[in-house]
């Protein structure tokens, strides 16, 4: 049986999904003010990139955290600002590439410093670097859908 969270356990979680949305809607507000791009786009171009370029839809979805037809609205709307390209499996005819293009590099390249920026104006700035340590010890404990079910401490010790 899972003991009852405490009342402070249940206020940071409180507080910290309330954070998260606040955040990423200043992020997202900001890369379309300033690069004409949602996050969600950002997002989908910096799992390409970090992937070395090119990632399979469903692992686009994973690497985003959405559900895959998500991840595919998402890449068609790329292809259509001709910063992605949609190319077929050879080795599986029903799946699909994503892949980043020339134009997308230099689009995330901007935006990148846009999205730097934002984070340090919007959470970084409220963080000590004390503060910004514990924080990321914290979260490091919490596992995430890249973890597989691991915590981040866990995956690091055995890495």
């Amino acid at each position: 049986m899972v003991a009852r969270p405490d009342p402070d356990r249940l206020e940071a979680g409180k507080r910290l999904l309330e954070v998260a949305r606040v955040v990423t809607n200043r992020l997202d507000a900001d890369l379309q003010d300033q690069c004409g791009m949602p996050l969600v786009w950002f997002s989908a171009l910096e799992a390409l990139r970090d992937a070395g370029g090119s990632l399979r839809v469903q692992e686009l979805a994973a690497a985003m955290g959405v559900h895959k037809s998500t991840a595919s609205r998402v890449l068609d709307r790329l292809v259509e600002q001709e910063m992605a390209l949609r190319e077929a499996d050879p080795t599986d005819g029903r799946g699909a590439y994503a892949v980043i293009s020339r134009v997308g590099r230099e689009r995330l390249r901007r935006a990148s410093a846009v999205h730097g920026r934002s984070v340090q104006r919007h959470l970084g700035r409220h963080l000590t670097d004390g503060g910004a340590e514990g924080l990321l010890a914290a979260l490091g404990k919490v596992p995430t859908a890249n973890d597989h079910g691991r915590s981040t401490s866990t995956t690091r010790a055995s890495a």
